[in-house]
């Protein structure tokens, strides 16, 4: 009897996972991931389990390195299909199923969050730029730069992250440095004085039109590389159009326009990481970046490490975000 109970609970997990339109193939591996669920709780009836009991065992999972990002995605769906269609488990529908398979997704070396983690400078030449679209078979600007001159590209990037510069930084100087070269007909930077850097910086506003914060990002870069990597200064750089920035006037929200906007905000830890970015003036990866350690509720303070100018820095924490912060910092 019991045994039939259970024939039928499998099979009308496999019709739910056909109407998913999960391939044949993966099938017994959903019906694995379950099993295991289930295993790991033998005392305690599926109705019974709470969210708690789900995100313990989904955050134990994670911890496992030799589980693999598609397994524990496969898991996660597994699961959410077990729950909400199977069992109907009331908070199922509410629980963070996105946010699980979002933080699973693995990274690229190049992340702006994880970039220069553990590594060292320069390991080997940069390849050239992996892209899963079809697109990806051209060939780039900065590919045939790199492929003309790749000891140029890298000397420049050992240079900025021996001060260490932000990544950001390091992405816009190289690709100032490629649009320069592939300007003067991919003729090597070494031979070219600041005339050539002047001309490239008129070029900029009279044809392309940029922004000033542009231009002078342009100008910095081909300083920087010049003074750091070919060791030769261009000295002043003169007889150039300099950009315009034109007065606006802000653009200032009421009160009650900031708390309808992070109202807006579902997902809950978007909505802290929007809060600690307006009140507390952390810059984007700042937040990213931030761990449980750096936070301080006694003192309400959050400390900041290695922003920019690779310096650490305290900002205030709001009361009002204690709670929010706590909260995600255990999902």
């Amino acid at each position: 009897m019991q045994r039939d109970k259970i024939s039928r609970f499998w099979d009308k997990y496999i019709i739910k996972l056909m109407h998913y339109n999960v391939p044949e193939q993966y099938r017994r591996w959903y019906v694995k991931r379950v099993e295991a669920y289930i295993k790991a709780h033998p005392e305690l009836p599926l109705k019974h389990h709470t969210e708690e009991i789900l995100t313990k065992y989904l955050n134990d999972l994670g911890r496992n390195e030799r589980f693999q990002v598609w397994q524990f995605k496969q898991s996660i769906e597994a699961l959410r299909i077990l729950f909400i269609d199977m069992i109907h488990t009331p908070w199922a529908e509410k629980f963070p199923w996105r946010d699980y398979v979002d933080a699973a997704t693995e990274l690229p070396i190049t992340h702006a969050t994880i970039a220069r983690d553990d590594k060292p400078l320069i390991e080997e030449p940069i390849k050239r730029h992996q892209s899963t679209s079809a697109a990806s078979t051209k060939t780039t600007l900065f590919d045939n730069v790199y492929q003309q001159y790749p000891n140029h590209i890298d000397n420049l990037i050992a240079q900025v992250r021996v001060r260490h510069y932000s990544i950001r930084t390091e992405q816009a100087y190289v690709g100032w440095l490629a649009r320069f070269i592939s300007f003067h007909s991919m003729r090597d930077p070494a031979t070219l004085d600041s005339h050539a850097a002047a001309e490239f910086l008129q070029y900029l506003v009279v044809k392309r039109g940029v922004s000033g914060s542009a231009q002078d990002q342009a100008l910095n870069a081909i300083v920087f590389f010049y003074k750091h990597v070919i060791e030769k200064p261009l000295g002043k750089i003169s007889n150039i159009t300099r950009s315009k920035k034109p007065k606006r006037l802000p653009v200032v929200l009421s009160r009650e326009e900031v708390r309808l906007f992070f109202s807006a905000i579902d997902n809950i830890t978007h909505r802290t990481m929007a809060e600690l970015l307006y009140g507390c003036g952390l810059r984007l990866m700042e937040c990213v970046r931030l761990r449980v350690f750096d936070l301080d509720f006694d003192y309400q303070n959050i400390m900041v490490r290695n922003a920019k100018g690779s310096k650490d820095r305290v900002v205030h924490l709001p009361k009002k975000l204690s709670a929010e912060i706590a909260i995600v910092s255990v999902i």
